[in-house]
């Protein structure tokens, strides 16, 4: 089977490293870390994938860069290609937190009712922990 290349880097917010991967289809994953973890993008995203041909290249994640950087600094919710396989559940999941406006708590059940399965709390809350795009869908 053939390895896929993806394309990794990192950039420093503030104290973050905020890591980014992409391949040719588009987005794959968005990592946080404390600066003071000394990882090289191939380091971080090796753990994600294991068996894939990682090399660092910004050019490829510059519009995945440009979304974060604007989320982080006006808020603004941005179309991305995406090639994560998700669930439905999971991008119902995501869909649903986009919409809570920013600096405002819910619940793993308040999620969970908003996208009318009110028993799917637990479910809510591992499909966050999943999330491969944290920064886009906080």
């Amino acid at each position: 089977m053939k390895q896929q290349k993806i394309s990794c880097t990192k950039i420093r917010i503030k104290e973050l490293d905020i890591f980014f991967a992409s391949c040719k289809e588009g987005a794959l994953r968005i990592g946080i870390s404390w600066a003071k973890d000394e990882f090289t993008p191939v380091q971080y995203f090796k753990r994600y994938f294991p068996k894939e041909m990682l090399v660092e290249d910004k050019e490829r994640n510059l519009p995945l860069i440009e979304a974060v950087i604007s989320a982080y600094e006006n808020g603004l919710s941005v179309k991305l290609s995406l090639a994560v396989k998700l669930s439905l559940f999971q991008l119902s999941v995501l869909n649903a937190i986009k919409n809570i406006k920013l600096g405002t708590v819910k619940t793993y059940k308040q999620v969970a009712e908003m996208i009318n399965k009110p028993k799917a709390y637990r479910a809510v809350g591992q499909a966050l922990r999943r999330n491969p795009f944290p920064l886009l869908f906080p």
